[in-house]
């Protein structure tokens, strides 16, 4: 029964409760907006330090690097694959050499060679004297070449020529290379 009687007018009661129902409210306020004052400082700190537009700028550096480390790639292949040409071509020339020489070596004095064409595979020339006899010593040194010396498979006359008006004899032969 003394739990039933009440002292304090109702009112009072109601304003009691209520002073601590905003007390409440006032702390969860506070404790939310303390929230919301943190997360919008942590948001804009990190914007500030990984900002969009830096990013891209990363990006795009990213991307330069990338395409003249691709150029570069591509020249430096271009390069080597050069070079290596160049040495193929001059180890053909000096073999290329070597042949002309050795035919060069064989020509009498009187003999000329006027057309002169060689490759990998095969030498062609046109050769004219005044005199058959020098132009058969030619054509003999280069048949020893056939052969014993390595140098030539085989020799064939094209054709043969006497202008009678130039006083020359004119020869056109071919000779397939070993």
């Amino acid at each position: 029964m003394a739990r039933d009687i009440n002292l304090l007018p109702q009112r009072k009661l109601d304003l009691l409760q209520q002073e601590r129902t905003v007390v409440i409210v006032r702390g969860v306020a506070l404790v939310v907006m303390i929230l919301v004052v943190t997360s919008a400082l942590a948001i804009f700190l990190l914007n500030k330090n990984t900002s969009l537009d830096s990013l891209k700028a990363q990006q795009q550096s990213l991307r330069a690097n990338f395409s003249l480390l691709h150029d570069k790639t591509a020249k430096n292949y271009l390069l080597v694959d050069r070079v290596t040409k160049i040495a193929a071509i001059t180890k053909k020339k000096s073999t290329f050499i070597g042949n002309i020489t050795t035919i060069e070596q064989l020509v009498p004095p009187d003999v000329s060679i006027d057309t002169f064409t060689i490759n990998k595979t095969n030498v062609s020339m046109n050769v004219s004297s005044s005199s058959l006899i020098s132009l058969g010593k030619y054509m003999d040194g280069l048949n020893k070449l056939v052969g014993n010396k390595g140098f030539f498979k085989k020799i064939t006359i094209d054709n043969a020529i006497a202008d009678e008006k130039a006083g020359k004899f004119i020869v056109s032969m071919k000779g397939d290379l070993l």
